[in-house]
């Protein structure tokens, strides 16, 4: 579902999936999931629903809500997230079921690391989920991100 509703609000505004408008960024997005996406590759094996909020002047600000489900054989693999330069990136895990064995989160290091609730930045350091050998892993993931270098002058 994607709704055009710069007929109606400002054009620096947009939401559901639509960042630009007539080729430029928009200023706030709003984005969310009105259903649970099936990651299921060689890389991941997952189901999860996102929802975000981008503030993209005067610098960038993005937070991020991800409900996420690891089912029986669920799994991601090691990796960093991809940013810009210049740019920092925490998420926060609220572990709402650990699974019964496996579906770990492991990463090189984290800020804090208790068994329901981890931060930690993953465009710095490398971090893997292994994968769940019995029940369920099912969390709350907040991600934060955000620029402190100005971006280019308001479009407006």
């Amino acid at each position: 579902m994607e709704w055009h509703l710069w007929r109606v609000i400002p054009r620096w505004v947009t939401f559901m999936g639509e960042t630009t408008f007539m080729g430029r960024d928009a200023l706030v997005s709003i984005h969310w999931a009105t259903e649970w996406k099936e990651v299921n590759n060689s890389e991941a094996r997952l189901f999860y629903r996102a929802y975000e909020v981008n503030l993209r002047w005067p610098i960038l600000f993005q937070l991020q809500l991800h409900v996420a489900r690891y089912p029986l054989g669920g799994k991601l693999r090691r990796h960093k997230d991809i940013i810009r330069n210049g740019e920092r990136q925490y998420r926060i895990q609220f572990i709402l079921e650990n699974a019964e064995e496996g579906g770990v989160l492991e990463c090189e290091r984290f800020v804090v690391n208790t068994r329901r609730f981890k931060i930690f930045e993953p465009a710095r350091y490398r971090h893997e989920v292994t994968e769940v050998k019995q029940g369920e892993r099912r969390l709350l993931n907040f991600g934060i991100r955000f620029s402190l270098k100005p971006l280019r002058p308001c479009p407006f």
